[in-house]
């Protein structure tokens, strides 16, 4: 059941995800009359999202992968949230600069969410054997990109782009809260960290570990 809780919380969101794509590009592609705005958007946010992506170890090690992918969804929901606001209060007049910062921010710290993920995968508990655990991740990838472009083309359709980005909010926020409910196993993190610290301490001075040398030593004994 953890280990379900854990996918779980990666397929909600990434549902989530889906709706929200379908939302964007509807609403560019209908305000502006062309593919060139919905290009240069889908850019800006991988651009970032890959610059993001490439620093994003780095805090993930030195944060806890499970602290970085609650706190990141949950920033996911406000933004999403202040991007349905914003298209459903204005919708004549959708203003650009919200939505593109929106997009960017989006990209940007949505970017850390699949390697934070990842990194957790092995110190689950309860987690079934390696070949289950993937196939399983991948299956519910799998589904949640078919079911994310389906309830997104309805809802915008029906209801309006706004509707899709209140959803993708919501479903960072639901993401945010099944990921706190999963456990970890904290001493593996740990052991992590102290090796880490390990090597940086035997690494002060030159660089490397001092090697012990055995002529020395009997170089040194008194006679």
């Amino acid at each position: 059941m953890n280990f379900l809780t854990f996918i779980g919380s990666e397929f909600v969101s990434s549902i989530g995800n889906g709706v929200y794509r379908v939302a964007l590009n509807w609403i560019l592609v209908t305000r502006y009359g062309t593919v060139r705005v919905l290009a240069m958007v889908q850019f800006l946010s991988l651009l970032f999202g890959a610059i993001v992506q490439m620093w994003s170890g780095a805090l993930i090690d030195r944060y806890n992968g499970k602290r970085v992918l609650v706190l990141t969804n949950l920033i996911l929901g406000v933004v999403a949230g202040i991007f349905a606001w914003d298209a459903e209060m204005r919708p004549s007049e959708f203003s650009t600069k919200v939505a593109l910062i929106c997009v960017v921010l989006i990209g940007a710290v949505g970017a850390t969410v699949e390697p934070a993920f990842f990194s957790l995968v092995m110190r689950v508990q309860d987690k079934p054997d390696t070949d289950t655990a993937n196939s399983w991740i991948l299956g519910s990838y799998g589904l949640s990109g078919i079911l994310g472009p389906i309830i997104g083309g309805v809802f915008t359709v029906t209801q309006g782009a706004w509707l899709g980005f209140a959803v993708d909010a919501m479903s960072f926020v639901v993401a945010a809260g099944l990921m706190a409910l999963v456990s970890v196993n904290q001493q593996d993190y740990n052991k992590k960290i102290l090796s880490k610290l390990t090597d940086k301490i035997r690494g002060v001075g030159h660089g490397k570990p001092r090697q012990y040398d055995e002529s020395s030593r009997l170089n040194t004994m008194p006679a």
